[in-house]
């Protein structure tokens, strides 16, 4: 039976990085869930983050928990929670959560209150794709208790976000209409006061 070996090259990622950061002329978050897409997230964060990434994505706060246990120290956004997520942790580790909901939201302030912190929070819509995010029945409740909590300085609110659903077609015209919905909700922060 043959051996099958995987080798992993962290300048190819950090080169990737680079790319990225030059053809976008934007910072680039380095998505490492899924232990680095079975690439090791902590060597993958730590070589993307050495390349000039600005920040380090994944799905769960379990998963930034461990980045933070292997020493990452840079900026970690975790979007995708259950009932169970430790929102405390997340709060006393500085990972940044993003909130699809009221009741997350009421949690992370919760957790933030316990801690004596503020929290750094994102919110995230479902502007088409039907995973995850805020959708129009619960955005309004949403929206006031994100200007409420960030007037109280009990959230800092730093990132607004979607999925696109047709992200891997970029002419599709969907791609346009969820940024745009995105674009709605954030101008619709600015106008309740949030930055």
């Amino acid at each position: 039976m043959a051996t099958v070996e995987a080798v992993v090259d962290l300048s190819a990622i950090g080169h990737n990085i680079g790319v990225l950061r030059e053809r976008s002329g934007t910072a680039v978050m380095a998505v490492v869930k899924a232990d680095g897409y079975g690439h090791g997230a902590v060597a993958v964060a730590r070589s993307a983050l050495g390349a000039g990434a600005a920040e380090i994505g994944v799905a769960t706060v379990d998963e930034a928990l461990a980045l933070r246990a292997g020493g990452i120290t840079g900026p970690v956004i975790a979007w995708l929670h259950t009932p169970a997520t430790d929102f405390a942790a997340a709060v006393r580790h500085d990972v940044e959560v993003v909130v699809s909901s009221p009741r997350q939201l009421a949690a992370v302030v919760a957790a933030a209150d316990e801690a004596g912190r503020t929290a750094t929070v994102g919110v995230k819509w479902d502007t088409g794709l039907g995973r995850s995010g805020v959708g129009p029945d619960e955005w309004p409740e949403l929206r006031d208790a994100l200007a409420k909590h960030v007037a109280s300085d009990a959230i800092v609110l730093r990132t607004a976000m979607t999925h696109l659903a047709r992200g891997d077609e970029p002419a599709h015209p969907l791609n346009s209409r969820q940024a745009e919905l995105l674009d709605d909700r954030v101008a619709e922060l600015h106008r309740w006061g949030v930055s």
